[in-house]
């Protein structure tokens, strides 16, 4: 209002600052200065010199996007549309009503008592604000020998070395919900041999750790943990990261960060990991990046992604875990992008497990797991080869259920949006449909009948054995593993015996009537033992799949159907005469069912049982 008190209109469309209107619930006197704060930083401070009922504030500090503290003559504020003082800006212009005080609020911190830097040494840390003065009694954080906790939102900068030392951060989120606590690493060795060196309990918007410019920053736990955390569940769990947050992370900055994670893991997200840039080398005892809902590299916003590099270790020798790993199976979590950058995974398990979807915009991927699954690529070689990389057994007897992929997920994209899984593999599959159908109409279909000229033996092994095992392993896995090789070979052969056994038992009208099946080609005596190879060469792929990749008990289960076979293959080597394969052909359908049968009794009970 104007002097007259008729209502004046605040032309704003030029503005490019915050601007903030404050109605008050009472009149206050002059001298009583009105702070917008955001965090521990002020934004905007005045003190009229008049008694005042509306304040129209604007400056270079203040978003039209981001929330803020108000506090009047050191009295922390609230308004109309909040119940915990929180100024929330909706737009350049806007307007809060009925303000008056926070009931239960704080009071206008002295800002000598805010720090802005601290420095570690052995088992102290010394506090010191803008002014470069020491802090005794901060405001913004607590100091417990070489224990920090920050408890309000800060930016703060951190140097020294400490080897019992932890760097925490608990805001809280009912007081501060748009809270940010920046850590500006410059040439800190922080180290804790029981507990995360960097702990977040709780941020409302996010914590920023960024390794300045020219310096070499390391952060260290010991071999094991004694810290925990109670989750939303009320469960107790145990801290197992270097750097461990429970609510959302972002790495940046164009220094040095090593995370060595000698529990479990490097580097731990609860939520969502954003790693923007900056030098970032993890080595880790179990996995090396793990955020829960997501972990994002690259800036998707920038343009220059040179000083992003990725550098994740998790390779052990005979143990270790998952390079970059999510979690999640919610809709629209558990993914990992890439955007930009060089990320180099050597990893003793799978290089890339995205519990939902692995999307690759730009930059360049090199993975090599334990087993020697390599995956080299950038966003720009197009889609194939994302799920490259061969899983299974790790070699290590104890652990018989590793996975040591190059990438796992769900859906692996391209920076277009397609999916190599969805576009290339329905294709392909369709393409292998075709063939199959095709396959069986010109068996005994057209002018020369390839079942006639001694190929359906071979034609069985493919498709009844190679393309059924192998196509339903990679809609699953989506991946080709050298080791199924040997089940699939099994269960081509137990088929090719049936087909075998067929042609035995029509062998002397086949060979009359110019059809030349393979037991045709060979003759009676040839095509029996030649069935018999066919038997024992499916047990002897079972066993060796058992024998180089379950190495379990229970993989011996198909053992159980052996005397089956052996006295099937005796009996087809002893009779002589066609029509005595006749009732074989049931028992071989039989036998080969039963096989099968075990065998995957055996390979589901072993892992049950790992």
């Amino acid at each position: 209002m104007d002097s007259s008190g008729a209502a004046v209109t605040v032309d704003t469309s030029g503005c490019t600052q915050g601007v903030v209107q404050l109605d008050y619930a009472a009149e206050w006197k002059k001298s009583n200065a009105v702070t917008l704060k955001k965090g521990s930083d002020t934004v905007f401070e005045m003190t009229p010199n008049k008694k005042y009922t509306y304040v129209l504030a604007s400056g270079a500090k203040l978003s039209g996007t981001d929330s803020y503290t108000l506090y009047t003559g050191g009295t922390q504020m609230n308004h109309s549309g909040s119940d915990n003082g929180t100024f929330a800006m909706t737009g350049t212009l806007t307007k809060f009503t009925d303000v008056k005080e926070l009931t239960g609020g704080s009071e206008l911190p002295d800002d000598d008592s805010v720090v802005t830097a601290l420095v570690y040494s052995g088992s102290s840390v010394t506090a010191t604000n803008a002014s470069g003065g020491v802090v005794s009694n901060p405001s913004n954080l607590t100091i417990s020998g070489a224990n920090v906790t920050i408890t309000a939102s800060s930016e703060i900068s951190v140097s020294g070395e400490s080897t019992s030392g932890q760097l925490a951060v608990n805001v809280d989120k009912t007081a501060e919900p748009e809270g940010k606590v920046v850590l500006n690493l410059e040439g800190l060795t922080l180290s804790n041999s029981s507990a995360a060196p960097i702990y977040v309990e709780a941020i409302g918007d996010e914590v920023q750790i960024s390794a300045k410019n020219g310096t070499t920053n390391t952060i260290s736990d010991g071999t094991s943990h004694t810290d925990t955390y109670v989750d939303s569940d009320g469960n107790t769990n145990t801290v197992n990261g270097a750097i461990f947050s429970r609510d959302d992370l972002k790495l940046k900055g164009k220094g040095t960060l090593i995370v060595n994670g000698n529990t479990e893991d490097g580097i731990v997200c609860k939520n969502d990991l954003k790693i923007w840039n900056g030098n970032i080398t993890v080595n880790a005892a179990d996995d090396g990046i793990r955020g829960n809902d997501s972990v994002r590299i690259g800036d998707p916003d920038a343009a220059d992604y040179s000083s992003l590099s990725v550098t994740v270790n998790t390779n052990n020798g005979s143990s270790g875990g998952d390079g970059i790993k999510t979690n999640s199976d919610e809709d629209g979590k558990g993914y990992v992008t890439i955007n930009g950058g060089t990320v180099n995974i050597d990893s003793y398990a799978d290089g890339i497990q995205a519990e939902q979807t692995f999307t690759m915009n730009g930059g360049e991927l090199n993975i090599t797991t334990y087993q020697g699954s390599n995956f080299t690529g950038s966003a720009s070689g197009g889609n194939g080869g994302w799920g490259g990389g061969m899983g299974g057994n790790d070699g290590n007897s104890n652990k018989t259920d590793i996975s040591a992929k190059g990438i796992k997920a769900v859906g692996v994209y391209d920076e277009a949006g397609t999916t190599w899984q969805s576009g290339g593999d329905f294709i392909g599959f369709l393409a292998l449909g075709g063939l199959s159908i095709v396959a069986a109409i010109t068996y005994t279909v057209g002018t020369r009948p390839y079942g006639y000229i001694g190929l359906g033996d071979i034609s069985v092994l493919v498709f009844f054995g190679w393309l059924s095992v192998l196509g339903s392993w990679y809609l699953q896995a989506h991946n080709v593993e050298a080791a199924i090789f040997l089940p699939a070979t099994a269960c081509g052969l137990l088929a090719t015996a049936v087909l075998n056994i067929n042609n035995l038992r029509d062998i002397d009208s086949d060979r009359q009537n110019g059809k030349n099946t393979l037991a045709v080609r060979l003759g009676p005596v040839n095509a029996r033992r030649y069935h018999a190879c066919l038997l024992l060469g499916a047990l002897l792929c079972l066993a060796l799949f058992n024998l180089l990749t379950l190495h379990s008990a229970w993989g011996w289960l198909f053992i159980l159907a052996t005397p089956l076979l052996v006295k099937q293959a005796r009996y087809v080597l002893r009779e002589s005469d066609p029509l005595a394969m006749r009732p074989m052909l049931e028992k071989t359908v039989k036998g080969a069912l039963l096989t099968n049968l075990l065998f995957v009794i055996g390979i589901i009970a072993s892992k049950l049982m790992a």
